[in-house]
């Protein structure tokens, strides 16, 4: 499915792109994140309640105010309609257009399909995670388009000492989709903790452990077995 992947990341480059000339700067980061909603991608408030939803299954891109039909329209030509419906909207920077990975229209409707289920997999599982942590600071739930990966934050102890969770389609080092922990910095207690297979620890590109989706995928109760490799890095 890389080649919708790829697609629908460009867009969400895009829209990470318009998005950062609207809003301020948020720490960590926050403000590149897109929020994943039941239809695909939105993001965050760019002002008087306006967002720009990304609808993975009707391929187009709208607003209160339009509707833009993605199918016949490449990455380039559509980092250029929005960023003049940037400068039209009163946007004093230009947007800053991003690195895009796909050259044409490739996109699957299935395979849209299957990448908004693993997102809202993941998108309710990390929430219910999230209602068990009752200490520290936790990060809003975004996809980040630049990897195109699901990211919640944990700062435990409200300083820089941070456990990241997340959801990745698939990158260099770890080639299928999968869920992921990290710890920054990496403390020997966290490489300490007992992995129940399929999960493991991952050591080239990155340190942290990994369950791959496709495990998940074919669990009796998915969600109870994101929550089950989740839970074990905060107790």
């Amino acid at each position: 499915m890389q080649p919708t992947r790829d697609y629908l990341q460009d867009i969400a480059k895009i829209l990470g792109k318009v998005q950062q000339v609207f809003i301020s700067p948020a720490p960590h980061d926050w403000h590149k994140g897109l929020e994943i909603v039941p239809n695909g991608l939105t993001t965050q408030d760019l002002g008087g309640g306006r967002r720009l939803l990304l609808d993975f299954m009707k391929v187009e891109l709208s607003m209160e105010t339009f509707t833009m039909p993605l199918k016949q329209m490449d990455s380039n030509k559509v980092f250029d309609t929005l960023a003049e419906w940037a400068k039209r909207s009163g946007s004093e920077v230009a947007v800053e257009k991003p690195e895009l990975l796909a050259t044409s229209v490739d996109y699957d409707a299935h395979q849209a399909s299957e990448i908004m289920a693993a997102l809202l997999t993941t998108r309710d599982a990390f929430k219910l995670f999230s209602s068990t942590i009752t200490t520290g600071t936790l990060s809003p739930l975004l996809l980040y388009p630049h990897h195109f990966d699901v990211s919640l934050v944990w700062f435990p102890k409200d300083n820089d000492d941070q456990l990241g969770f997340g959801f990745s389609t698939g990158d260099q080092d770890v080639t299928e989709p999968y869920y992921y922990a990290t710890q920054w910095p990496e403390h020997k207690e966290f490489l300490q903790k007992k992995l129940t297979p399929p999960a493991y620890w991952q050591k080239q590109g990155f340190s942290g452990a990994v369950m791959p989706y496709n495990d998940i995928v074919l669990a009796t109760d998915p969600q109870q077995m994101i929550l089950d490799f989740l839970k074990v890095f905060v107790s």
